[in-house]
């Protein structure tokens, strides 16, 4: 239990709050301090054009690892392919980026991984692809 406990929290300016909450309520005196921020790249033309041509296929899987990650890719894709973004597969790390996929009008065939792990994510696409065969456009 972590009754008792110092414990210092490093994250990303306006990073979630759980672990603190949840420490603290187990008796943790809890500190938080922000390290550093995320800021959302521009993408090149390289990578529009590389998400564009990916989009064309019909065949396209993307994975996100975060909340941020999704709306920052939500943010950047061209208005006429935005319809065809929300309806291709996403992977993603359990239900709380589901449900923010969701909410930002996904109606894509979601995978929800255990966590943003590699290792996870892989597999959590292999086995969709094992139990329900090709993805939806393949």
């Amino acid at each position: 239990t972590p009754q008792g406990l110092r414990v210092l929290i490093l994250r990303g300016t306006e990073g979630r709050d759980y672990l603190r909450r949840e420490l603290e309520r187990r008796g943790a005196a809890v500190q938080v301090r922000d390290l550093y921020r995320r800021v959302p790249v521009t993408p090149t033309p390289t990578a529009i054009y590389e998400l564009t041509a990916a989009l064309a296929t019909g065949t396209a899987v993307i994975a996100v690892t975060s909340v941020d990650v999704l709306r920052a890719l939500v943010r950047i894709v061209p208005t006429e392919l935005e319809a065809t973004l929300r309806a291709t597969t996403l992977v993603v790390p359990g239900p709380r980026v589901a449900a923010a996929a969701r909410e930002l009008g996904w109606d894509g065939e979601l995978i929800e991984a255990a966590s943003a792990q590699d290792s996870t994510m892989t597999n959590a696409l292999v086995e969709r692809a094992r139990v329900a065969g090709p993805a939806k456009g393949a």
